[in-house]
């Protein structure tokens, strides 16, 4: 049997941003695959995603925690 998912942090999702952005590591911790993968490939869309994600991180990790909280699943 799975243990429901826990809403993601915030704090935990800049400090990955800040430190693995361009591998996308905060996008693996938030659960989001496909654009991690694409963050892994190409060093965060040449190192333009990362800066990008300070301003919009916050609305993914809210939409995400909505997501979890439905039970629906992300990607």
């Amino acid at each position: 049997m799975t243990q429901p998912a826990q809403p993601k942090s915030l704090a935990v999702a800049y400090l990955l941003l800040v430190f693995l952005g361009l591998f996308g590591g905060h996008y693996f911790y938030l659960g989001v695959t496909r654009r991690a993968v694409v963050y892994l490939l190409t060093l965060g869309c040449l190192g333009i995603g990362p800066l990008i994600d300070l301003f919009t991180l916050p609305g993914e990790v809210r939409r995400i925690n909505q997501l979890i909280m439905s039970g629906r699943p992300h990607m």
